[in-house]
């Protein structure tokens, strides 16, 4: 009889353990950008407050909404004559879904501030404290296109607050992973989502090979230029998907 009763009871045990493993655990939260006061640091790496999302309808719901709060982060390159009086325009650079590992989005930073123009190269993937040796399924799943999407916009939001970075003139450009995020920003109800209807806005969006294949309700864009860059022999993408997009 006590036999059977402690049986009983480890199993109970199990089951219990089991439960709060499924339901109450939450993913512990790992802040590897810290929040940048610019005045500090004008430049070099950067962090800023942003949050991750898995679905599209998060994309509309805000901060106040979201499980999991997270810093996002990137390299911010200025160009040499970038001050309080000659505040420079900026471009936020998105990666594609194999990271920014080998470091393309650092350069083309680098390239932009050569022109005279700043350049944020954003890593959703580091900020999730996700490594190129992770699966890569795993790694879109824990920082998927709306959290890239997200933090392209909180990005956004930190720049304005950069003496050296003129908030009227920022735009994204992003490859890939990074050029669907570029191209789904430009949807209104997306950035209202995040950024509230009286928030700051991409001032330009340039996409580079995106999937061009999530759907919205509401096709109503905020209005700024657009420029989709397609590859006729890249049979990963569709062209015609974009076009009718």
């Amino acid at each position: 009889m006590k036999k059977l009763l402690l049986i009983s009871t480890l199993f109970l045990v199990l089951v219990i353990y089991g439960a709060w493993k499924l339901t109450s655990q939450k993913e512990s939260v790992v802040n590897v950008y810290l929040e940048t006061d610019f005045t500090m640091a004008p430049d070099g790496i950067v962090g800023f407050p942003s949050w991750n999302a898995s679905t599209a309808k998060e994309l509309t719901e805000g901060p106040d909404f979201a499980e999991i709060k997270v810093n996002g982060g990137g390299l911010l390159v200025l160009p040499p004559q970038a001050s309080i009086e000659t505040p420079v325009p900026a471009v936020i650079i998105l990666h594609g879904s194999g990271g920014d590992w080998t470091g393309r989005s650092i350069y083309l930073a680098n390239r932009l501030a050569k022109h005279g123009i700043a350049g944020f190269a954003v890593d959703t993937f580091v900020a999730r404290n996700l490594r190129p040796t992770d699966d890569y399924f795993e790694r879109l799943q824990k920082a998927s296109i709306y959290t890239q999407i997200i933090d392209g916009f909180n990005a956004l939001k930190a720049l304005q607050q950069h003496p050296y970075i003129d908030g009227e003139n920022i735009a994204v450009t992003g490859f890939s992973l990074g050029g669907g995020s570029t191209l789904y920003s430009m949807f209104e109800p997306v950035a209202t989502g995040i950024l509230g209807k009286d928030g700051p806005r991409f001032s330009a969006y340039a996409s580079f090979y995106a999937g061009c294949s999530l759907d919205f309700e509401k096709f109503e864009v905020e209005g700024s230029p657009v420029l989709i860059m397609m590859g006729e022999a890249d049979e990963s993408m569709s062209i015609e998907r974009c076009e009718w997009f």
